[in-house]
């Protein structure tokens, strides 16, 4: 599972950057270098993996598509459209490998129901047994400190949660994983069920 993974995103590279903030930057000195380093990961996977991408995969104005799903050896690839995606290009016949794109998947695996999206969710059916995965935020939380004691957005938290149960979801992008575990890799199951335990 995997989000984000802004190939071809000069903004995103140290060294091509031009926001002053850079903050939101990996710390790569050439485009070259950061692609290689984020794909690499990838080729880890084999063609029995199911890989499952939600969103904003690759940037800028000539997606090859094609040519970045040609390199993930994954026979099953399902991909979310994010904000990013050029969804013009992104049609059916895209690449083999993709079996499924759209906005929001939902699956069982290994008896959990799973709902995926590009961006979180405040509140999604079966939050007291669903998983949501997504991305979009690169490991920012999903609702900024700024309004985290804010008595309205209390209210409205208990409102659409009324159970209080610790809502089970995670930001799936590389950026998140970084921030977990110092590196730009995707996530799997074993680890997911995990850190939603």
């Amino acid at each position: 599972f995997s989000s984000d993974l802004h190939i071809n995103h000069k903004n995103f590279c140290r060294g091509t950057t031009s926001w002053t903030d850079w903050e939101n930057c990996r710390d790569f000195d050439t485009l070259e270098e950061m692609n290689s380093n984020i794909l690499s990961s990838f080729m880890s996977l084999s063609e029995n993996d199911i890989l499952f991408l939600l969103g904003d995969t690759l940037f800028g104005q000539n997606k090859d598509y094609y040519q970045l799903f040609d390199q993930i050896p994954c026979k099953e690839i399902y991909h979310v459209h994010g904000n990013h995606d050029n969804l013009i290009a992104f049609n059916k016949d895209i690449h083999p490998r993709i079996k499924w794109s759209g906005d929001i998947l939902k699956i069982v695996i290994d008896d959990i129901p799973v709902i995926m999206s590009h961006r979180p969710f405040l509140s999604w059916e079966d939050m007291d047994r669903m998983i949501h995965l997504y991305g979009h935020l690169h490991g920012q939380d999903v609702i900024p400190k700024e309004f985290k004691n804010d008595r309205h957005m209390k209210v409205a938290l208990d409102t659409i949660n009324p159970s209080k149960t610790k809502p089970r979801m995670l930001d799936v992008g590389i950026d998140n994983y970084y921030k977990l575990f110092g590196e730009y890799k995707y996530f799997t199951w074993k680890q997911i069920k995990e850190l939603l335990k």
